[in-house]
C-alpha cells in the first residue's frame, strides 16, 4: 500500500477518485470534497493533489467553487510538461443554474505541473436539464 487516506487528511480532501502518473513516477488525483470549508455546504469544493514516490501526499490545489470550478470529477490528463486537465461538476459561470444545489454548470481546468494555478478552459452550461446533456458555451 502507497497511501492511506484519513480524516483529516493532508491532501486537505476526501473521497479521492482517479489517479494519474507524471513521468518521474509521481501521482496526481482530486477529491471530490475537501479543500475550503466555505464552499459546497461545508464540506469543501475539491482539491488536486500529489502524491509523490516516497508515499508522501500533497494538496496542489484547492478549488474556491468559484470560475475554477467545484467538486472535480472522472479522471485526469497530464501532458508532456506534466501539467494536470480535468473536469468539475459545479462552479464556472455562476449565472449557470446547475444540476446540484451548487453553483455553476462545472469546468474542463487546467492546472500547471507546480499547482499553482487553476485557470477555467471552458465553462459548459446545461442545454436541457431534463435530459441532462452538456454543451460548451
Amino acid at each position: 500500500m502507497l497511501y492511506t487516506f484519513s480524516n483529516p487528511d493532508p491532501t486537505g480532501g476526501e473521497l479521492p477518485i482517479g489517479l494519474i502518473m507524471d513521468s518521474a513516477g509521481n501521482l496526481f488525483g482530486a477529491t471530490a470534497e475537501g479543500g475550503n470549508p466555505s464552499c459546497n455546504f461545508g464540506f469543501g469544493c475539491g482539491v488536486l493533489f500529489e502524491i509523490k514516490r516516497s508515499g508522501t501526499a500533497v494538496p496542489l490545489y484547492t478549488f474556491t467553487g468559484g470560475v475554477d470550478g467545484a467538486l472535480p470529477n472522472g479522471s485526469l490528463l497530464v501532458d508532456p510538461e506534466d501539467n494536470l486537465y480535468g473536469a468539475a461538476f459545479a462552479g464556472g459561470d455562476l449565472t449557470c443554474v446547475g444540476l446540484t444545489s451548487n453553483q455553476g454548470c462545472g469546468v474542463v481546468f487546467g492546472v500547471s505541473a507546480a499547482g499553482a494555478e487553476a485557470i477555467c478552459m471552458r465553462s459548459v452550461v446545461p442545454m436541457e436539464q431534463t435530459r441532462r446533456q452538456v454543451w460548451w458555451r
